[in-house]
């Protein structure tokens, strides 16, 4: 998913919700129509007036209808919601939502491993050394949407994500001696990895 500034990947978009009411209207027309048809008293404009509200009955179906089709992307998850209460997830394709009260809250990608730069400025070392910078290059690929999206957000993905992979390093650099520093460099990552599962 492409979106924020200068098309940066993200990994949870909010929808707008392009569902409109306008099918009530078209149905309210329609009743109006069949009301004034039924008490006119002429044979002619009655028939013509049931047609009428008949027009208007199935126009406002094939609205309805249309504003019912929902498309999830191939490689992502939609997050679903009844009454703003997350329900479950609707995986890629076509789906229909009938009722007014469910929507697409998000859409998560789960198929892309999302690359993040974290740099560190002043981590200590074992001995209380600063080391001038640090930075740490991760990918990552969302496993469990509703997960993700309850404990990260959409909104503050990148403060969290961004505290926890810092936290993360610090810890590490915390337990390194300064005159090995440098091997911090391109080694075992395992310990922060299990760090960074733990915590997100």
């Amino acid at each position: 998913l492409r979106g924020g500034e200068e098309g940066a990947i993200v990994p949870v978009v909010i929808p707008k919700d392009r569902r409109r009411y306008g099918w009530l209207f078209l149905l309210g027309l329609a009743v109006y129509t069949l009301g004034v048809a039924i008490f006119i008293g002429n044979s002619l404009l009655t028939a013509l007036g049931i047609l009428a509200a008949i027009f208007f009955v199935a126009l406002a179906a094939l609205w309805l209808w249309r504003s019912a089709i929902v498309e999830i992307e191939q490689g992502t998850t939609g997050v679903l919601s009844s009454y703003g209460r997350i329900t479950g997830t609707l995986s890629p394709g076509r789906h229909y939502l009938w009722w007014p009260w469910q929507k697409v809250e998000y859409v998560v990608d789960t198929a892309t491993e999302i690359p993040y730069l974290a740099p560190v400025a002043v981590c200590p070392t074992q001995e209380n050394v600063p080391l001038k910078a640090i930075e740490f290059f991760l990918k990552f690929r969302i496993q469990e949407p509703i997960d993700f999206v309850r404990t990260i957000g959409a909104s503050n993905f990148d403060l969290v994500l961004s505290s926890a992979v810092q936290d993360a390093i610090r810890q590490r650099s915390r337990q390194v001696r300064t005159e090995r520093a440098y091997d911090l460099r391109g080694g075992d990552v395992g310990d922060m990895q299990d760090y960074l599962n733990r915590q997100l």
